[in-house]
C-alpha cells in the first residue's frame, strides 16, 4: 500500500479486527446442504442443530446486501470428534464412534463419500485455526465481481464462502463500496500482484469519516435500498416459480434475470425453464405485474445512484483518488 495520506489511519487499526478467510468447502453435497436435508437430520437428532449454520456462497453476495439463502453448512469444529465421541483416534474407529452416537449424521456423510470413513483424518471437521463468524451479530463479507469488490452485510448467524471482517459498522459498509475506495483497491492490486482481499485491512481510512453522521446515514440508507431491490428480484422469481414451475423444477439463469426482460422475453424464459407457457388468459395480469416490478426496480436504482453520488462526494473530500 502507498503511504497513508494525512489524517488517515490503517483500517485494521480503526476497526480493531483482521480479515478472515471464508469457509469455502469442496463442492461435495456432503458439506453444503439444503434446508430440507438439514431439517431431516436435526429431526432425527436435535443435538446436531448447532452444527449447521446458514451458508452464503459467493454467488449470494451482492453489493451492500446478501441474497436470501436456504443453504446450510456443516461446521463441526476441529476436535469435535474427540470431544463428543470420546475417541482420540481417526479412521474407521472414529467413524464407528460417530455412527454409534450420531447415526443420522453418519448416514448423511456416508451417503456421499462412502470411501472416506477409512481416512486417517477427521475430514468431517473444519481445519484447525479456521475462524467462524459469530452467531450473535452481523459481519461484512466480500467477493470480487470482475474488477469490483462487492462488500455486503451478512445476516446474523450466517457463515460465508468469502472473506469477512468482524465488523458491521454502517460507515464501513458505505466506505468500502464507494468509488474512491474501489479505485484505491484496484491501484493496490495493480501495484502488488500478490494483493488479496484480506489485504483490505491495510486500506487508508480518513479519521473524520468514522464518526461522520452523514456518512453513517447514507451508508445505512444505501444498505436498505440495495436489500429492498435484491428482495424485489428474489420475491419476483419465487412468484414465477410458484405460478408456473412443475414440482422440483428450478429456474434457469435467464429466468433469474427476469427483471431485465420485456414481457415477450419473460414468456420465453418461463417456457424454456419450466416447459410451461404462461396461459393466454392470465398474460395481461402478468404483463402488468412485470411492468409494476420493473418500475419499482428502476425507482430503487435511481435512489441508489443518488445516494452513491453523495457517498462518493463524502469520501472524495477526505480521500483523494489515486493518480494514474
Amino acid at each position: 500500500m502507498p503511504k497513508y495520506p494525512p489524517g488517515t489511519h490503517r483500517l485494521a487499526d480503526v476497526v480493531h479486527t483482521i480479515c478472515h478467510e471464508g469457509l469455502a468447502p469442496t463442492p461435495r453435497a456432503v458439506f453444503v446442504i439444503d434446508k430440507s436435508t438439514r431439517d431431516r437430520i436435526v429431526l432425527l437428532d436435535p443435538t446436531l442443530a448447532p452444527c449447521f449454520r446458514r451458508y452464503i456462497g459467493s454467488e449470494d453476495i451482492h453489493r451492500y446486501a446478501c441474497a436470501q439463502s436456504n443453504k446450510f453448512l456443516l461446521t463441526l469444529p476441529a476436535g469435535w470428534t474427540v470431544a463428543t465421541c470420546n475417541t482420540p483416534v481417526a479412521g474407521v474407529d472414529a467413524w464407528h464412534a460417530i455412527a454409534d452416537k450420531y447415526p443420522a449424521l453418519a448416514r448423511h456423510l456416508a451417503l456421499h463419500v462412502a470411501d472416506r470413513p477409512k481416512s486417517n483424518t477427521h475430514w468431517w471437521e473444519l481445519d484447525a485455526g479456521v475462524v467462524v463468524p459469530p452467531r450473535d451479530r452481523a459481519v461484512l463479507t466480500m467477493e470480487w465481481q470482475r474488477t469490483i469488490l462487492w462488500v455486503a452485510r451478512m445476516p446474523t448467524g450466517y457463515v460465508s464462502a468469502s472473506a469477512w471482517i468482524d465488523c458491521d459498522a454502517d460507515w464501513l459498509l458505505g466506505y468500502l463500496n464507494s468509488i474512491p475506495v474501489q479505485r484505491h483497491m484496484q491501484a493496490a492490486r495493480q501495484a502488488n500482484p500478490r494483493w488479496t482481499v484480506c489485504d483490505i485491512v491495510d486500506m487508508p481510512v480518513p479519521e473524520v469519516l468514522v464518526t461522520d453522521a452523514d456518512m453513517r446515514a447514507l451508508s445505512e440508507q444505501n444498505y436498505h435500498l440495495h436489500a429492498q431491490r435484491l428482495h424485489l428480484v428474489q420475491d419476483g422469481l419465487l412468484a414465477l416459480t410458484r405460478a408456473f414451475a412443475p414440482l422440483g423444477a428450478l429456474p434457469t439463469p435467464a429466468l433469474e434475470r427476469w427483471i431485465e426482460l420485456d414481457f415477450a422475453g419473460l414468456c420465453k424464459a418461463v417456457s424454456k425453464a419450466f416447459k410451461n407457457d404462461i396461459p393466454a388468459r392470465v398474460q395481461p395480469e402478468w404483463q402488468q405485474w412485470l411492468e409494476l416490478n420493473r418500475q419499482a426496480y428502476s425507482d430503487l436504482s435511481q435512489q441508489i445512484s443518488f445516494v452513491d453520488g453523495a457517498i462518493t462526494k463524502e469520501v472524495s473530500q477526505q480521500l483523494p483518488l489515486p493518480q494514474g
